[in-house]
């Protein structure tokens, strides 16, 4: 896919966010962004289209950053991905807006006495490679074909996969969450 957009003249150049789990069943979110010019930035946090989070708003800089808590979210696992979605709202002194938005999960993972955990649950790793490559389509392939390699991985118990040496198609990145 090829996208051209206009971007207002105070927009997002970059967003990331970490949570990192705290005592008991909370969790600190630290994000933060980079903007081309200073504005004032809103941030909130979303489950299934409500608001569950926010806003957290900040003023002047190019570079805000917030932390911020929250208590008791659904984690992310192979078998329930749970994702949240993080929205930035940047807005210049002229009134022009750009909004953001990513993925958040919450989930932990560790090595512990040789077992691999993800929230404290041992996984077993069951992987294989893929290249972004079909003997039909070349490396355009249709979003069908993506589901249906997923489908098959899924029925064969694969939770781990290994992405080629390029970047692969964003919506294969969605199908893995």
């Amino acid at each position: 896919d090829v996208s051209l957009f206009s971007a207002p003249k105070t927009s997002v150049l970059d967003l990331q966010a970490h949570a990192a789990k705290q005592q008991g069943s909370d969790w600190t979110v630290t994000a933060s962004a980079q903007l081309s010019g200073a504005g004032s930035v809103d941030w909130t946090l979303w489950k299934e289209g409500k608001q569950v989070g926010g806003p957290w708003s900040l003023s002047g800089g190019q570079s805000p950053t917030v932390k911020f808590s929250v208590k008791n979210p659904l984690l992310w696992s192979a078998e329930k991905p749970h994702l949240y979605r993080l929205v930035l709202k940047a807005t210049a002194a002229d009134g022009s807006v750009d909004v953001r938005s990513l993925p958040l999960g919450f989930r932990t993972i560790e090595w512990k006495e040789g077992v691999f955990k993800v929230n404290g649950q041992p996984v077993k790793i069951k992987g294989v490679n893929r290249h972004e490559a079909h003997p039909d389509f070349g490396r355009a392939i249709p979003r069908e074909v993506m589901e249906a390699d997923i489908r098959i991985m899924k029925r064969m118990n694969i939770n781990a996969v290994r992405n080629s040496h390029y970047m692969n198609d964003e919506y294969w990145y969605e199908l893995c969450d």
